[in-house]
Order: C-alpha cells, then structure tokens, then sequence
C-alpha cells in the first residue's frame, strides 16, 4: 500500500478538529502515553517521508486506528484516560 499524501492530510484534518486525550487504550494489548505526540509526531514523519516503507505503514496503520477509536467513542459519547 502507498500512503498518499491525500490520506495523510484527511488525518491530519481529523486530529487537528478534536482535543485528543493523554492517553489512549488502543486494545488490550496497547495503550498510547502522550497521545497528541505520538499522533503529530508520526503525521510529520509521515508527510515529510522521513519514514518510509513498512514502517511507515505500520505508523500510518496506527493512526488510521487511533482515528477509528476515536470516532467510535465520539459516537457513543465514552470517556478517555486525561
């Protein structure tokens, strides 16, 4: 899969529309520490191609799921860790 720069700047438009918690539990195995780093950290490796190939997808993937996460709990109006 190529990451285009199109999905990239569709995350970036998301996360920067929403106050992103501290910390995130992913799944039970995951939890993300310093959220909001993570998140505009990896956006700008990403957009800046400083992460390339299966690495980069495996961020991106990450995202695509935090995202996912958090449109799911919007929905259901759920609480976060902060």
């Amino acid at each position: 899969m190529n990451i285009k720069p199109e999905d990239i700047a569709a995350l970036e438009k998301f996360f920067s529309n929403i106050t992103l918690p501290d910390e995130l539990q992913l799944n039970p195995a995951i939890r993300y520490t310093r959220l909001p780093h993570f998140v505009y950290t990896n956006l700008d490796l990403l957009r800046a191609g400083k992460i390339t190939g299966s690495t980069a997808k495996l961020r991106f993937d990450d995202l695509v799921d935090i995202k996912n996460l958090l449109e799911t709990n919007l929905k259901n109006k759920l609480t976060f860790f902060s």
